[in-house]
């Protein structure tokens, strides 16, 4: 199976916190303009700001680049807002990986 493009994982990433480019450029003090092109399909140079953006969503440099290691890094306090609905699934999906539950 191939790796994800990093256009598309960053969309996926971004989707599944609910968030939007105006909100990641705030956070992170990566140009909104920058992010449109990253989600546009241009590969970015490994730089500060992907550094900075990798640990605002709370994946790894790897993950954001490549889709691999679909975990969370969880941290003391996630400043990630995260939508209603993925904030439930998730709360589901460790029902079912701590085996309280058998669907998600």
């Amino acid at each position: 199976m191939g790796q994800i493009r990093f256009k598309d994982n960053l969309k996926h990433l971004m989707l599944v916190r609910g968030l939007k480019l105006s909100d990641v450029s705030k956070a992170t003090g990566i140009p909104k303009s920058t992010l449109s092109e990253w989600t546009a399909g241009r590969e970015p140079k490994i730089s500060e700001a992907l550094l900075k953006l990798a640990q605002y969503l709370g994946v790894s440099l790897e993950e954001l680049l490549t889709g691999g290691e679909r975990s969370l890094v969880f941290q003391e306090k996630l400043s990630i807002p995260l939508t209603i609905e993925s904030h439930k699934y998730l709360l589901k999906l460790v029902k079912v990986v701590s085996g309280g539950s058998k669907n998600v």
